[in-house]
């Protein structure tokens, strides 16, 4: 049980020497930093730390509204990140947090089976769930959308700049 808090004790300690600054448990910045709070929260579990795992998670990963007023999945939240969450109100008896997260799972991966399955095993209905893998399904193909015409885009530009070349 040491182990875990001296090992997230050093890796708090090189990220306050790396950045120079104090080191706070406050939202993520980027995808490593939130690589590195999953991992803190995964070995205060492992001790039985549960709300304190969950909370460095709440306070990692805010969420956000859009415009119409819903909450969303922060930037930075993985899979493994709404999943670790959402296990961890499910042992703390947060079962309506918990939902939550797994639906952010499904809207984040609509193919995590295994939010799938907390789901259904939390007593959400299967019009829910099916709603939830349509919308993400959704999201997911306009993203890939989004990168495959910015990359067309970039192909054409620089095939026009090429053909420029040639004049």
């Amino acid at each position: 049980n040491d182990y875990f808090r001296d090992a997230a004790e050093v890796v708090h300690s090189h990220f306050q020497r790396e950045r120079g600054e104090t080191y706070t448990k406050e939202e993520v910045t980027s995808s490593w930093e939130a690589n590195l709070r999953v991992k803190e929260s995964r070995a205060l579990s492992n001790v039985g730390s549960i709300i304190e795992a969950a909370a460095i998670l709440e306070r990692s990963f805010p969420r956000t509204r859009n415009s119409e007023h819903q909450r969303e999945p922060h930037d930075h939240a993985t899979l493994e990140s709404l999943m670790l969450l959402g296990n961890l109100h499910t042992m703390s008896g947060r079962v309506s947090d918990a939902v939550t997260e797994y639906k952010f799972a499904l809207l984040k991966n609509p193919y995590a089976l295994e939010a799938v399955e907390r789901l259904a095993k939390l007593g959400c209905d299967e019009c829910t769930i099916l709603a939830l893998v349509d919308v993400g399904l959704n999201r997911l193909v306009k993203e890939q959308l989004n990168v495959a015409q910015s990359k067309n885009k970039s192909t054409r530009d620089t095939f026009v700049d090429d053909s420029k070349a040639f004049e």
